[in-house]
């Protein structure tokens, strides 16, 4: 014998039917239209193909009700700013917390740069060593300060902190220039790193072998 072919399946919608038509609306029904009526932002023609009642009766069920259209209108509208403003000030405090981490922690490096350099020059006075012979490390320095900068350059962009405070004393950080020292620079800065109180006082203390 032969097979017959399986029926053909029917698709499922899976729209939202209208009630039926004469059927009673439900309660949850009821408050859905009284709600939208309440809100202004539909007419009574919109309600009458939504729930599939006439003019009429969606009038009579809203008199009942004492439901106004459009009574809601200005609460709503007041949530919905009231959302939005806790939105942006959320976002508000976001960005802040973003660029405060973001300017002190570019500070911290860039500090630490300038302070490592000091003490280097500081501890070569001090072992009684030609400040020029620093030069490679200034320029790994400077090296590392580049890859700073150019890093700052690019979250400063991307969170855009210029606009944010309206201030230019973060447009750029410190640099570090390197170059040959003339003979006057190399006793100027063997005099500023002599070892006094205060010099001393700037030196890292090196933990003991």
């Amino acid at each position: 014998m032969a097979t017959r072919p399986p029926p053909p399946v029917r698709p499922v919608s899976l729209a939202l039917r209208k009630p039926a038509k004469g059927a009673h609306l439900t309660s949850s029904q009821k408050g859905e239209a009284i709600a939208l009526w309440k809100s202004g932002t539909v007419t009574l023609e919109d309600l009458s193909k939504r729930f599939n009642k006439t003019v009429g009766t969606l009038s009579r069920l809203f008199t009942k009700a004492g439901a106004v259209k459009g009574s809601d209108a200005a609460q709503m509208a007041a949530k919905a700013a009231a959302a939005v403003e806790a939105r942006l000030l959320g976002d508000v405090e976001v960005h802040a917390q973003r660029v405060a981490a973001v300017k002190e922690q570019h500070f911290k490096m860039t500090d630490g740069l300038a302070k490592l350099a000091w003490s280097e020059i500081v501890r070569a006075r001090q072992a009684s060593l030609d400040i020029a012979g620093l030069k490679d490390l200034m320029q790994t320095l400077k090296l590392a300060g580049d890859v700073i900068g150019g890093a700052r350059k690019e979250l400063w962009v991307v969170l855009g902190i210029e606009e944010f405070d309206n201030e230019k004393e973060f447009e750029s950080l410190p640099e570090l220039t390197v170059r040959e020292l003339t003979q006057s620079e190399v006793g100027e800065l063997a005099e500023q790193a002599d070892i006094d109180e205060m010099g001393a006082s700037m030196v890292p203390e090196m933990p003991a072998e």
